[in-house]
């Protein structure tokens, strides 16, 4: 079976771009033919790397959009899609996949689109442009099929995977590390992270370290409110590979307000870092207190502040709720039942099913 699939760009600090390497390595060892056509990226290497052929097309980048750009990505994709014996085109982003789509339906390719995130308001676009979705969270899902009124056969939920890092840990020096890495946008609410971080008593930094790793637009301004509020959080350059560096840290926090299912939680959690998030639109039902989390309510820096100074003033709890954690996300979330569910759904499609 040969796959298609579609970015807007692979990049260090981007979840999907996680989720499409994991997707990527699990589909080369599953013996699909795999071709990725990007927009572009700082991680494309690592992919190269997997043996996958990487086609750049920058007009499929969604930060790029124009007329013009649109009829060279039509074209493009069209050369690349007729010289190729595709059996399915798989999208990560509704810009590519509407790309896609025309030329898909001229040449009797069908198409898959992943559902990372419920993108609010209305664009000129359609949002959903496929033959069939993957839908990543329960949430997303039953908004694809019941208020987008997609039928259920074309829709399938698969969590996205992860695969185990954890290492034996401790408490460095008697400091508890925080992390918070996202891309810098302003919808990722990392500011929330810097003002919550900020406004402890002076005494609670004698116990705790506090980093922000990432890359984006927001960077500078992200800079200018730590260093606003007191500058104690470190911000350091973007981690080119996150998952192979959590182990170096005891909590992670995750501030955005609507997401899918980050990869940024999975993997910290995979690593057994415990997990601070907050209650975004479509936190998923496994991702609950019981399970180990610290839930605030999405902007609430106080919440937030609280909840860093309980972790600080009992740090037994670190190793107890990770552990919960990372149990639940190795039953649910395993790259290996990602990667079987999805080469189940290729064959699905491919059968015309």
């Amino acid at each position: 079976m040969k796959i298609l699939l579609l970015a807007n760009s692979l990049d260090n600090s981007c979840g999907v771009s996680s989720h499409l390497f994991i997707l990527s390595r699990g589909l080369i060892n599953s013996g699909i033919n795999l071709v990725i056509a990007s927009g572009g990226g700082n991680s494309i290497q690592k992919y190269l790397d997997l043996g996958v052929e990487v086609k750049i097309i920058p007009e499929l980048l969604h930060e790029k959009r124009c007329i013009k750009n649109w009829v060279l990505a039509e074209l493009k994709m069209f050369r690349l899609m007729k010289s190729n014996d595709f059996d399915i085109i798989h999208s990560h982003h509704h810009f590519a996949a509407n790309i896609a789509r025309n030329i898909s339906r001229i040449l009797g390719v069908r198409s898959v689109q992943t559902i990372h995130g419920i993108l609010p308001g209305s664009g000129r676009l359609p949002r959903y442009a496929a033959d069939y979705f993957i839908a990543v969270s329960d949430h997303i899902l039953d908004y694809l099929v019941k208020e987008r009124k997609i039928e259920g056969k074309k829709v399938v939920k698969i969590y996205n995977g992860a695969s185990s890092n954890a290492v034996k840990r401790g408490i460095r020096n008697g400091k508890i590390r925080f992390l918070a890495a996202a891309r810098m946008v302003e919808e990722k609410k990392l500011q929330d992270y810097l003002l919550a971080a900020n406004s402890l008593q002076e005494k609670y930094y004698e116990s705790a370290e506090f980093f922000l790793s990432g890359a984006g637009e927001y960077k500078d301004e992200l800079i200018m409110i730590n260093e606003q509020n007191g500058g104690k959080v470190k911000i350091i350059n973007e981690i080119k590979e996150l998952s192979k560096e959590y182990y170096r840290y005891d909590v992670f926090i995750h501030c955005s307000g609507v997401e899918g299912l980050p990869m940024s939680l999975l993997e910290a959690a995979f690593s057994k870092c415990m997990l601070i998030t907050s209650n975004y639109a479509g936190l998923n039902r496994h991702y609950t207190q019981e399970n180990g989390l610290e839930i605030y309510n999405t902007g609430d820096t106080f919440e937030l502040k609280r909840i860093i100074e309980k972790i600080i003033e009992n740090p037994h709890i670190i190793m107890s709720n990770a552990g919960r954690m990372y149990r639940t996300v190795n039953e649910y979330f395993k790259s290996s039942s990602m990667i079987y569910d999805t080469v189940e759904f290729y064959n699905r499609i491919k059968d015309g099913g």
